[in-house]
C-alpha cells in the first residue's frame, strides 16, 4: 500500500497503530520501508489495545492535524480504526486511511454508515484496506462455489450457537479467510494420520505436495 501511496505523491505517511508487539511490527516494517526511499514517518500516534469504537481517538487526530500528514497507514483492530476514523473525519481531515487485512473491512463500513445516518456525516469514503487472500466474490475461482456451499448448510448453526447480539455476515473476507485456514488444518491433519505424530508437524506443513486449495482459475 506504501508504493502505490508513493507512486501517487502521497509523501507525508502517518501511523496509527495499537500499542503492542502487533502494532510496533507494522510501524516497524512501515519505517524501515520509508527508511529505503529516503523518508520518515512524519506522524505518528497509537492507543491502547483494547479500545474500541466508543472510545475516543481525538488527540491522536491531533497529532496528524499538526503535523499535515498526506495519508494515514492504520495498523488497528476493527473498532479502534473504526472510531479513529470517525473522529478524523469529525476533524476535518479527509487523507486516505490505509487499513491492514486485520480490520473487518464489513464490520467496519457497517458500523461508519451507522454513524453517518446517525450524524448526516459522510465518514466511509477515502478508505483502503488490504486482504491476504482472493476477493470473496471472484467467481473464476472453483473455492467460490464450496465457500458459499458450506456457509448455506450450517446457517442454521451458527444462529443456533451465537450470542443474541451476535451480528453474522452471511459471507466475507473474515470468513473466507477462516474457511481456506480451515481447509489447510483438515489436510494437515489428515496427513498426520490417526496418530497425529508431532514430529512430522513440521514436514507435513512446508511440503504441500499434491494439496490444491481451490484458488486455481477455472
Amino acid at each position: 500500500m506504501l508504493t502505490r501511496f508513493l507512486e501517487i505523491g502521497k509523501r507525508r505517511i502517518g501511523i496509527f497503530y495499537q500499542l503492542d508487539a502487533f502494532g510496533r511490527s507494522g510501524w516497524q516494517s512501515a519505517r524501515d520501508f520509508l527508511k529505503q526511499k529516503g523518508l520518515e514517518i512524519v506522524a505518528d500516534a497509537s492507543y491502547i489495545r483494547g479500545c474500541g469504537l466508543k472510545d475516543s481517538y481525538r488527540q491522536q487526530v491531533e497529532v496528524f492535524k499538526r503535523n499535515k500528514v498526506d495519508v494515514i497507514l492504520s495498523i488497528a483492530s476493527t473498532s479502534a480504526a473504526t472510531g479513529f476514523i470517525r473522529d478524523l473525519r469529525d476533524a476535518q481531515i479527509k487523507v486516505p486511511v490505509a487499513n491492514l487485512s486485520f480490520v473487518d473491512a464489513q464490520a467496519m463500513f457497517l458500523n461508519l454508515s451507522k454513524l453517518e445516518n446517525k450524524n448526516n456525516r459522510s465518514y466511509s469514503f477515502g478508505l483502503v484496506n488490504s486482504v491476504v487472500v482472493p476477493f470473496f466474490e471472484l467467481k473464476h475461482y472453483k473455492i467460490y462455489e464450496e465457500y458459499l456451499a458450506t456457509l448455506l448448510k450450517y446457517k442454521a448453526d451458527i444462529k443456533k450457537y451465537a450470542t443474541a447480539d451476535y451480528n453474522h455476515p452471511f459471507y466475507g473476507p473474515i470468513s473466507f479467510e477462516g474457511f481456506l485456514n480451515a481447509k489447510l488444518i483438515v489436510e494437515i491433519l489428515k496427513r498426520l494420520g490417526p496418530s497425529l505424530d508431532r514430529s512430522k508437524l513440521e514436514e507435513v506443513i512446508y511440503n504441500p505436495k499434491g494439496f490444491e486449495i481451490g484458488l486455481k482459475i477455472q
